[in-house]
């Protein structure tokens, strides 16, 4: 089987394909909100892209709440479209000690962000590169996406997204493999909720004055929440922050901030969902022992972000896939869903094919021991780079045309 080890060594000097590129992007500080950072990373896309022949342009985000969006195309001969999405933000940086590493002994890559999302957007422009050598007259207009800031949600870019979902007959997703190596043919969707609860503050100690506490009011609300989770039915809600403004000990608690995050595999699930929340808001026993005035609350939707179904359309395409990949791998490659949401959530729509998880196979995500496949990095590049060439291949026998060398 495929064995990139065989005849390379550790040395500075004798450095595997893409791996300078890899150790160039993550040296910057990406974090999400690290705009300038961002930026640095798109731009240095952006010129492999343009060597490519692309035509690169950096959009900015309508609210202002990210670095800029890379976006390139490349026309082929037909304007059917196919879009490749990834992303340039980390959730970790390079100075929270995870230090760029390869080590051939085991057979990884560290540093932060090297799998999710560069050394899979890395990966990605090198199938590009080879396919495009031996297709420079290409069928498909290829579109070349990194989000600035799809570590929170990509906000400010949904209907350019959508936009594109729309004008596109195939999204391929750059996020990194599942843990044991799986594709992802399927999403959860995702909802934020900032959920604040407002009572009505006195001294803690005193009787008489009327008082609501609302920090017990949303520990009731948290204990019943969690009841709302069902893993079988691919169902999960998370606190993720508590906070409030009262710091003292002696003072009744008068308003509380909840982050709550919510998955969900449908729609449907999602309304369900949405409806059971807000019940548990209005429907409280913590009250004032003397007026019975109870909490009340306000919630802001901050990410509304829909469930990528199964692709039917996909299926050939996974299976042609997994077979390709078969070359260069010795386990085989199964398809899984994914309980998280990305970027490809957005463009996906009915009959439209997709398919994620096409990056190396990464572990420790979001955190400074995030560690990438380095034999992945490459037969999962090999195997994108062969998966072109068979759409190529394709369409060529489809309309009869001869593919120029």
């Amino acid at each position: 089987m495929f064995d990139i080890y065989s005849t390379q060594q550790n040395s500075s000097s004798n450095k595997i394909e893409g791996l300078l590129f890899l150790e160039e992007l993550l040296k910057i500080n990406s974090q999400t909100s690290n705009f300038h950072g961002v930026n640095e990373v798109q731009n240095k896309l952006g010129e492999k892209l343009s060597s490519l022949g692309f035509s690169v342009s950096l959009i900015e985000n309508e609210l202002g709440l990210s670095g800029k969006l890379l976006y390139a195309e490349k026309r082929g001969r037909s304007s059917e479209r196919m879009t490749f999405i990834g992303h340039a933000d980390t959730v970790c940086s390079p100075n929270e000690g995870n230090p760029f590493i390869v080590d051939f002994n085991r057979k990884q890559v560290s540093g932060a962000g090297v799998g999710d999302d560069k050394g899979s957007l890395v990966m990605a422009l090198l199938a590009l590169e080879k396919f495009i050598l031996f297709n420079p007259n290409h069928y498909h207009t290829l579109t070349f996406i990194s989000s600035p800031c799809e570590e929170m949600g990509s906000i400010g870019f949904h209907s350019l997204f959508r936009k594109i979902g729309l004008e596109s007959s195939m999204v391929l997703g750059l996020e990194p493999a599942l843990f044991n190596g799986s594709l992802i043919n399927s999403r959860n969707g995702n909802r934020w909720y900032n959920i604040h609860i407002h009572g009505k503050a006195t001294h803690a100690g005193r009787f008489g004055e009327p008082f609501v506490n609302a920090a017990h009011c949303a520990g009731e609300f948290i204990s019943k929440i969690h009841q709302l989770n069902d893993i079988d039915k691919k169902i999960k809600v998370n606190v993720g922050s508590i906070q409030s403004t009262n710091d003292k000990y002696n003072v009744t608690c008068d308003h509380v901030e909840i982050k709550l995050d919510v998955r969900f595999p449908t729609l449907e699930v999602r309304d369900s969902l949405d409806q059971a929340i807000i019940s548990l808001l209005l429907n409280t026993s913590i009250e004032c022992f003397y007026t019975t005035q109870v909490c009340f609350h306000s919630v802001e939707i901050v990410d509304d972000c829909p469930p990528m179904a199964e692709s039917e359309s996909a299926l050939n395409l996974i299976e042609t896939y997994r077979n390709l990949l078969s070359q260069y791998e010795d386990t085989p490659c199964s398809i899984q869903h994914s309980g998280g949401a990305a970027d490809i959530n957005y463009f996906a729509r009915p009959g439209l094919l997709t398919l994620d998880g096409l990056g190396p196979i990464t572990k420790g995500m979001h955190t400074k021991n995030e560690v990438m496949d380095l034999q992945s990095f490459y037969s999962r590049q090999y195997a994108l780079c062969d998966l072109l060439n068979y759409l190529e291949k394709k369409k060529n026998q489809f309309y009869g045309e001869e593919n120029e060398h």
